[in-house]
């Protein structure tokens, strides 16, 4: 697997297992992000006390259910840009948790 940037990943057919994941195919036509939900996101990231990949940790932190945690991972960009003025309420405007 190649990409633009030059670097490459080895997989062995048969063997490797991975998804190629894009914002075209990832969408949240049936899961309805809130902006309570990104909030509560964006704050526990701003605090930095956890990696926001552990599902585990985040959504004992955001109260959040693993679909929903992993729908805001999967679309951050989109609801970034969606919740606009929660993004900026948290992070430019130093609310804390």
């Amino acid at each position: 697997m190649n990409w633009d940037n030059g670097s490459t990943l080895g997989l062995i057919f048969g063997e490797d297992n991975f998804k190629i994941i894009s914002e075209a195919n990832v969408e949240l036509e049936n899961l309805k992000v809130s902006e309570e939900e990104f909030a509560s996101y964006l704050k526990l990231q701003k605090s930095g006390i956890i990696n926001m990949h552990d599902l585990v940790k985040g959504c004992e932190y955001t109260g959040l259910d693993q679909k929903t945690y992993l729908a805001i991972i999967e679309n951050y960009s989109i609801l970034k840009e969606q919740y606009s003025e929660v993004y900026e309420n948290v992070f430019n405007r130093n609310i804390n948790i």
